[in-house]
């Protein structure tokens, strides 16, 4: 990869590295979540140590337009001005209320077609405004390989419900397809956009079988600290980092 590349992690939760660490005190950043070891460091250390995240736990497009993005360019405009840049980007599981939505089914029945269609209906909408995100974003970065990053299902798609947690096997079913729908209007957004690439559909592939409570989990499940919960462990950020290593090798092969 160049030597003189920059590198910029925008995002939510899931880029800023919950779940790397069991202390919450080991956090480089404990406003924002972020761990310097998270996945992001695997993907430096292949495509460039000048790195910056400025992903924070809890973050949504709003954020990203308002804070991030102003962030990422300070990060940017500090590299040689001909210095290859790259953006990854995971946002919009904030915006469709996916916490609120896991919440719910631990509480009680999520898995009525009620909800089902909230979800949907929510999921596109916000992939309407993430295509306009990605558009922003495109004209603001012009020369920047801008990648939007998917996200990990909490449950994988093997029978057993959620390993004693208050979730049934329909429950978690209704968790996997409204993962399923959100990385599909992730990565559609993506394409209309037409400067980008989507990763969230072979993300949630990747996890399918490693979720929180099968036998080789890369997802915490209810976990201490809460933070930690539903997001990758160390073993699933690495896995989340190589995805990215594997389309960046595979394009330039």
């Amino acid at each position: 990869m160049p030597s003189n590349a920059s590198y910029a992690v925008v995002g939510d939760s899931y880029a800023a590295g919950n779940g790397m660490y069991r202390d919450p005190y080991a956090y480089d950043d404990l406003k924002c979540v972020r761990a310097s070891d998270s996945w992001s460091s695997h993907v430096a250390s292949y495509y460039s140590p000048y790195r910056r995240i400025v992903a924070c736990s809890g973050a949504a497009i709003a954020d990203v337009d308002n804070i991030q993005a102003g962030l990422a360019e300070d990060h940017f405009s500090s590299a040689s001005p001909n210095a290859a840049k790259m953006m990854t980007v995971s946002i919009g599981g904030n915006d469709v209320g996916f916490a609120a939505w896991l919440g719910r089914c631990v509480t009680s029945n999520c898995n009525t077609p009620e909800n089902e269609a909230d979800f949907t209906s929510t999921v596109n909408l916000t992939e309407q405004r993430l295509a306009a995100l990605y558009s922003r974003l495109a004209d603001r970065f012009p020369y920047t390989d801008v990648i939007a990053m998917g996200y990990p299902s909490p449950v994988g798609d093997s029978p057993g419900g959620f390993c004693g947690v208050a979730i049934d096997q329909g429950e978690a079913n209704f968790i996997w397809r409204g993962v399923i729908h959100l990385n599909g209007a992730i990565d559609r957004a993506a394409t209309q956009s037409g400067a980008w690439t989507g990763l969230g559909v072979r993300i949630e592939n990747e996890f399918r079988t490693h979720g929180g409570c099968d036998d080789n989990p890369w997802i915490h499940a209810v976990s201490t600290p809460k933070e930690n919960s539903f997001h990758q462990n160390p073993a699933g950020h690495l896995r989340y980092g190589m995805i990215i290593n594997d389309y960046l090798i595979d394009r330039t092969s």
